[in-house]
Formats: C-alpha cells, sequence, structure tokens
C-alpha cells in the first residue's frame, strides 16, 4: 500500500529478510516535509514470519498534510550487530471533505 488517506485506519504490511528473534532494535518511521510524523519500533508491531505489521490510527493519520506526499523506511539492528535500512518508500496522501475523527 503505498496511499494513505486522512481519517482512515490503515495497515502496513512489509516483508524483510529477517524475523522477530532476530532483531535487536527496529525503527519503522513514517516522515513528511522532513519531520517525523509517526514512528513504530520492534515493541508497536505484529509480526507474521517475515512479515512486520503496522497499522495507524484515525488521528495518526489525520496528523498527515494532503498536499504533499509522505515517506516511510525501515531500520533495524540483528543481534549479530548487522544493521539494515529499506529504501525510502513515498506514500500518497489522501484528503478528507470533512474533517477530524468519526
Amino acid at each position: 500500500m503505498n496511499f494513505i488517506g486522512r481519517g482512515t485506519t490503515p495497515t502496513f504490511n512489509f516483508f524483510v529478510p529477517f524475523n522477530e528473534n532476530q532483531v535487536s532494535a527496529m525503527y519503522i518511521t513514517f516522515a513528511q516535509g522532513g519531520s517525523t510524523v509517526k514512528e513504530f519500533d520492534e515493541d508497536d508491531v505484529t509480526w507474521d514470519g517475515n512479515q512486520v505489521i503496522v497499522s495507524l490510527a484515525q488521528d495518526e493519520t489525520l496528523d498527515f498534510v494532503s498536499t504533499s506526499y509522505a515517506q516511510v523506511q525501515i531500520r533495524a539492528k540483528l543481534q549479530d550487530g548487522t544493521c539494515l535500512r529499506s529504501e525510502i518508500a513515498d506514500i500518497e496522501i489522501g484528503d478528507l471533505l470533512k474533517d477530524g475523527e468519526i
């Protein structure tokens, strides 16, 4: 998924080359305009094998600005000391006609 609709509750599934037992630290950072909007760590995610699953709450998606793209990136440090990062992915931000939570 490369889309966040403001005021929605999207779920993102990331496939990574490691599993939960190999991780000593991990961050999934959502940013916009050079500033972090939301960050998850290894304790905030759900794992399914080599898939990391994160969900944004409605109020969290309202923190994004619809006039520009956001970015997401995963960084991880494994138990053996290996440090990894994903490419930065662009995410389109969709706007609302009626702002706020429902």
